[in-house]
């Protein structure tokens, strides 16, 4: 992958188009039944997603026949069960009225509870307060290593980790009590990422991006008032993002401040193409490989709501993107050489279920994603979940895949996690 990012590269326009053509037809055949607005922005940012990291790439495969089919045959079985899923639901467990009274309750304290997890890492296993007031340069390696393996977390960073993913549903929703102070929504959504960044030395540009726009959107969402000055500093941002997120990527890898002036907005778009839309690339590595992992995965979506230290010792400690790199790159997680190169989820789906059974991936993903949506669409509160749910797992579904942390393991310790607090911690049983 090394060799794309200096290599030259033909674009087949002709191809490109017809992807993109085939991505919107079937985009639009799997919204246009749906009558909700936030359901059709989720769906169509999934299409977005899948057509911008699996597709795009396909104009520039010398060879791309064979994973043309895969994208096209992928799209239409998650199309049809889109559709076919689209009323899926789970029953009300709790009322509107239990809902409110739980945020009005527990609310601050979940906010204040994430917030400080997050600065404890400042203070454990040593003191880095003094990054406050002059914040560290970028480094990824103390996140690369956590994530290989070759770092050991402590007790306590393992146990704040297990707290913070648990509580990350409730302090979304928590958000909610405050989602008309401008202010103070600021704070609470970017205070804990500061903290990480002078904890680890790391935040990445996807975390950056995702948390901007979820406090622009729920600003926008809730505050009708505001929603024209907000539409016209996020058209104007968007000629900043694209150089800022090229620059941020050469930063966090590593390479330095020097390079940083001979970026140019055509640049920043190719360095974007090359990290971003590079996906397919992989794919004769991945479809050549005989071994299917359905089991592992079946097992991994089941036992999701269950912590860590008690499953793993159960079903093993599988995770897709880590499997499917020591696939590529031919070397052990634990290894210095080791890094995730990210595949799609065309890659995906024939890595979990072989060739021939790819479409079960899209029929799963289809069936939760419908039940994700509706739950999160049944009141006004969980509109908070809605909108992080739509910039953290469906702008970026194509890209992190199923199992990334905003997909799966999101959807269902929000879905599962919520229904059991307020069912155990409100007293009211009346329905709404």
């Amino acid at each position: 992958m090394e060799e794309f990012l200096s290599m030259d590269y033909h674009i087949n326009l002709w191809l490109l188009f017809f992807v993109a053509i085939i991505s919107f037809i079937l985009g639009y055949f799997a919204i246009s039944s749906l009558k909700d607005k936030i359901k059709k922005i989720c769906i169509s940012l999934i299409y977005f997603s899948l057509f911008f990291y699996s597709g795009i790439g396909i104009s520039i495969l010398k060879d791309y026949h064979l994973y043309l089919f895969y994208y096209i045959a992928y799209l239409i079985v998650f199309t049809i069960s889109i559709r076919k899923f689209s009323h899926t639901n789970i029953p009300n467990l709790f009322s509107t009225q239990q809902l409110n009274s739980f945020i009005t309750k527990y609310g601050s304290f979940f906010i204040i509870l994430y917030i400080t997890l997050s600065f404890i890492n400042l203070i454990h296993p040593e003191n880095k307060l003094s990054n406050l007031i002059s914040p560290p340069v970028l480094d990824r390696s103390i996140i690369d290593d956590f994530g290989t393996g070759s770092a050991k977390r402590t007790a306590i960073q393992a146990l704040i980790l297990f707290i913070t993913n648990v509580i990350q549903p409730f302090y979304y929703i928590s958000l909610y009590k405050y989602r008309e102070k401008i202010l103070r929504l600021f704070i609470f959504i970017f205070l804990p990422i500061y903290f990480q960044l002078c904890a680890f030395s790391y935040v990445s540009r996807t975390q950056l991006i995702v948390s901007f726009l979820i406090y622009l959107t729920i600003i926008y969402y809730f505050n009708p008032q505001k929603r024209k000055l907000l539409i016209s500093i996020s058209v104007s941002s968007i000629i900043i993002l694209l150089p800022f997120i090229a620059v941020f990527s050469q930063i966090r890898n590593g390479e330095g401040y020097d390079n940083i002036e001979k970026l140019n907005f055509t640049n920043s778009l190719d360095l974007l193409f090359r990290i971003e839309c590079s996906f397919p690339l992989w794919f004769n590595d991945i479809y050549h490989n005989h071994i299917t992992h359905t089991i592992d995965y079946l097992l991994y979506i089941l036992f999701q709501p269950i912590p860590g230290f008690i499953k793993q010792p159960i079903i093993g400690n599988f995770q897709v993107n880590y499997a499917i790199a020591e696939l590529l790159l031919g070397v052990e997680m634990e290894e210095d050489t080791f890094f995730i190169p990210l595949s799609g989820n065309i890659c995906e789906s024939i890595f979990i279920f072989g060739k021939y059974f790819f479409f079960i991936h899209a029929i799963i993903c289809a069936y939760i994603l419908n039940i994700a949506i509706n739950f999160f669409n049944k009141m006004q509160p969980l509109k908070i979940l809605a909108i992080a749910f739509i910039f953290s797992s469906c702008l970026l579904f194509g890209r992190i895949g199923t199992t990334g942390g905003s997909f799966y393991p999101f959807i269902i310790k929000s879905v599962i996690y919520i229904n059991l607090a307020i069912i155990l911690l409100s007293p009211s049983k009346q329905k709404k």
